[in-house]
C-alpha cells in the first residue's frame, strides 16, 4: 500500500511539472501571437486600408451612402489607428468591404480598370479580410 502511494504521488508530481512546463511555452506562445497580430497583421492592414478607404469614400459618393459609410469609415480609422481590437471590431465590415467591391465592380464596368488590375484591388479586399479575422481571431 506504501509503494503504491509513492507512487502516486510521483505519477501527480510528474504530471504537475509537466503542466507547468506546458504552461510556461504556452505563456510565450500566446504573447507571440500578441505580438505577430500587433507588429504584422495591424500595419499591413493599415496599409492595404490606405487606399482602399478611398475606394470605400469614392463608392459612398457615387451611391449616396456617405452619411451610412463616413461615420463606418472614421470608426475604422480610429480603430486600425489604435490598435484597438474592440473598435475594430465595431466597425459595420460587411458595409466597407460591399463598397469596395462596389468601387471595384463599378470601375471595371465602366472601363476605368482593366480585368488584371481589377482581381488585383480584390486579391488585397480578400487578403485584408483574412487578415483582420485573423488580428480578430474570427474563422474565415
Amino acid at each position: 500500500m506504501k509503494h503504491t502511494l509513492m507512487k502516486v504521488l510521483l505519477a501527480i508530481l510528474a504530471c504537475a511539472g509537466a503542466m507547468a512546463a506546458t504552461a510556461a511555452f504556452m505563456l510565450p506562445t500566446a504573447c507571440a501571437g500578441t505580438l505577430a497580430r500587433s507588429n504584422a497583421l495591424l500595419p499591413a492592414m493599415r496599409d492595404a486600408w490606405a487606399s482602399m478607404r478611398v475606394q470605400a469614400i469614392r463608392e459612398a459618393r457615387e451611391t449616396n451612402s456617405a452619411g451610412v459609410a463616413n461615420p463606418q469609415i472614421g470608426a475604422a480609422d480610429e480603430g486600425l489607428a489604435t490598435d484597438n481590437s474592440t473598435q475594430i471590431a465595431a466597425v459595420n465590415w460587411t458595409l466597407l468591404d460591399g463598397l469596395v467591391e462596389g468601387d471595384i465592380t463599378r470601375r471595371l464596368n465602366a472601363g476605368e480598370l482593366g480585368p488584371a488590375p481589377a482581381e488585383s484591388l480584390r486579391e488585397r479586399l480578400r487578403r485584408f479580410v483574412e487578415s483582420r479575422n485573423t488580428y480578430l481571431r474570427r474563422a474565415p
